[in-house]
């Protein structure tokens, strides 16, 4: 079986239901250890201000701590090699603690220790799957990181439905909460034993191999997208466990509310909004909406209006998609084992910092010995409603400040946004050829299309799935907005629109995004198309410099057409100047599959500009446009290429 047959889909379907059915066994023993066990085992030295934040932080810890502990292990046992094994020994480790929870006594939290070691080896062997089946399901890594936000969601209400509502005595009742999670889980285990994920993967990226789990983290770190997406996820990680224990603090006696927990739900609804845009890197601007509508309804916190909880649930599912697929496509490949591990660690310990934070700063009652029942309840009463306020002050001041952070730091996905949609009316771009399909989503490349028309960065930004830094001329790179935008959002690089130039300090620029796994848009022309002739000019040196520094870099070549005579080329004048604007105007990119230039090629500029020419010709063949020759294309139009400039030295 290869990555690219249609099993994909079946393996897919496969991994949720496996997925499904773990979550709610996992969450019905969860909620059945935190409501019904850990309160009857030591009730009396439960002594916190409310009797459910001491066995939360228990459970959280149970729950938490393995994933923290194997870290270093779990890249090991989790290879392309090994998925099938490590998919199926985790289920199996999960029904042997189920049946040790049935043998032993008062053994209910230890298998729900031993089932979240079997699960911090699940969750990383579940991500590395959809990666082996990504060549199928590149696309649709938003809509995937949805649905299982969703099964999660799904698990959780349906784990507290059963871990409530069944008694403890199992032994009496057959169909108690245990029985039931032990049941889910063979199901569990069944359904692995059917999932097959290739082992072949394909990675052109040249990027060196795993070093082991410290080093890896390093090197994720140093990332500074990996760094971003860790800290939303853990920010939002403390939020919503704070605001859980907000919500199971409304009593003060105990227990869980269902309505409460029901709201929750609307984070799949939020979850499923956010994947609406399939764009990996533009789905992140869902993200400083999603804190700003948390920030808002958090009020709630500090007003009590129930109305809101919707809201807030809805709110955090719009920032969880994006994030994860942020994390997703911004960890390496040779690093993603290990990276998984590095998440559910980092997010063990901000779980089990933000629980027993709250744990202490809800102080218990051994200083109110010497009082009367009465008295003691009526204090817990009161210090219990000043700490829920402190809380709550605590979570909206958290959210302020990442909803202002957040809206800094992913401002680029907000404007590509913005554009896009602004671009809807004027044009319908359509992409084909192979190279769009294998294109990696992170890593060195160099995109070199023709250019006919100002609105040729736009286009290529809209269709190719990695963030990239382009090249453009001065003529559009300076006009106002665009100017502030290339230079404090974009980051693009500015070529000055002359024909005749001794220096090119925007190589440099190029070299060095390349060397920070960039991909880059090069117009190699170095200048926009003047005649209706003259398709295409000569290349420049630059890419040839380019090229020298990284000779290694795949290059992707597209051609676009119907750039050509638009409101933004100088087909019958300037752009812009005396035209319509476009209305549904067709534009097509052809992407040719990526190539290395080869070493003898790129020992003489000339034959590197030459060869990089007649490889993009032949790219119009992909849009059923006859392929032309270079000596063709040098022909036409020679009364502009004697205007004066030296070809030779233009970049």
């Amino acid at each position: 079986m290869t990555p690219g047959e249609p099993a994909a889909p079946k393996q897919l379907t496969l991994l949720w239901l496996a997925f499904l059915t773990r979550v709610l066994a996992e969450n019905a023993l969860r909620f059945f250890v935190l409501l019904q066990v850990l309160p009857t085992l030591d009730a009396e030295a439960n002594t916190s201000v409310h009797p459910m934040l001491v066995p939360l932080l228990m459970v959280v810890a149970l729950s938490c701590g393995p994933a923290i502990l194997f870290a270093p292990l779990i890249g090991r046992i989790i290879t392309p090699t090994t998925i099938n094994s490590a998919i199926i020994g985790s289920a199996a480790v999960s029904v042997v603690a189920m049946i040790l929870g049935f043998a032993l006594p008062n053994f209910w939290p230890g298998a729900l220790g031993l089932l979240a070691i079997a699960g911090c080896f699940f969750g990383p062997a579940r991500q590395q799957a959809i990666v082996q089946l990504q060549p199928k399901l590149r696309n649709s890594i938003a809509v995937l990181q949805m649905s299982f936000v969703l099964f999660g969601v799904l698990g959780t209400i349906g784990g507290w439905l059963l871990g409530a509502n069944y008694g403890y005595e199992i032994r009496e009742n057959l169909f108690g909460t245990p029985a039931l999670a032990l049941g889910l889980l063979i199901v569990h285990m069944t359904i692995c034993l059917w999932i097959r994920i290739p082992a072949e993967i394909v990675d052109a990226s040249g990027e060196p191999a795993s070093r082991g789990f410290f080093r890896d983290s390093v090197r994720i770190f140093r990332d500074f997208d990996s760094r971003l997406a860790i800290g939303t996820l853990m920010i939002l990680v403390m939020v919503v466990l704070a605001s859980f224990v907000q919500i199971i603090t409304q009593n003060p006696d105990a227990g869980l509310d269902f309505r409460e927990l029901a709201n929750v739900g609307f984070l799949a609804l939020g979850a499923l909004v956010a994947s609406i845009e399939p764009h990996v890197h533009r789905t992140r601007a869902w993200i400083p909406f999603g804190f700003i509508g948390m920030a808002v309804c958090g009020l709630w916190l500090l007003t009590g209006s129930p109305w809101t909880m919707p809201a807030y649930w809805f709110s955090a599912g719009i920032i969880l998609v994006p994030v994860l697929t942020a994390w997703f496509v911004g960890v390496r490949p040779p690093l993603r084992p290990h990276g998984y591990a590095l998440l559910q660690a980092m997010l063990g310990i901000t779980a089990i910092a933000t629980v027993g934070t709250l744990v202490l700063v809800f102080p218990g009652a051994g200083s109110l010995e010497g009082l009367t029942v009465t008295q003691v309840d009526d204090i817990r009463v009161n210090y219990l409603g000043e700490c829920r306020l402190v809380l709550a002050w605590a979570i909206f001041g958290t959210l302020v400040f990442a909803s202002v952070t957040m809206f800094c730091f992913y401002s680029r996905p907000i404007v590509e946004s913005i554009v896009n949609i602004l671009m809807i009316p004027g044009y319908r771009v359509e992409t084909v050829g192979p190279g769009l399909e294998v294109m990696p989503f992170r890593g060195p490349a160099l995109i070199l299309p023709n250019h006919a028309a100002w609105f040729d960065p736009l286009w290529l930004t809209k269709v190719l799935p990695c963030r990239n830094t382009p090249m453009m001329t001065s003529s559009f790179y300076d006009l106002p907005v665009i100017s502030y935008l290339m230079r404090r959002v974009v980051q693009g690089i500015r070529v000055p629109d002359v024909p005749f130039r001794r220096e090119a300090p925007e190589l440099q620029e190029a070299i060095d995004a390349l060397h920070r796994n960039d991909p880059v848009v090069v117009f190699p022309e170095g200048y926009l198309r003047r005649s209706e002739a003259k398709v295409l000019r000569r290349f420049g040196q630059g890419i040839w410099q380019i090229l020298r520094a990284k000779p290694d870099t795949p290059i992707y070549l597209c051609w676009i057409e119907g750039g050509w005579g638009s409101w933004t080329s100088f087909k019958d004048g300037p752009p812009m100047v005396n035209k319509k604007m476009d209305f549904q105007l067709k534009v097509q990119l052809a992407f040719a599959a990526p190539f290395v230039v080869p070493p003898e090629v790129l020992e003489s500029h000339m034959r590197t500009r030459v060869y990089l020419m007649e490889k993009l010709l032949e790219v119009r063949s992909l849009l059923g446009l006859p392929v032309l020759t270079v000596d063709e294309v040098n022909r036409s139009g020679n009364d502009e290429s004697n205007s004066g400039e030296s070809e030779s030295n233009r970049s």
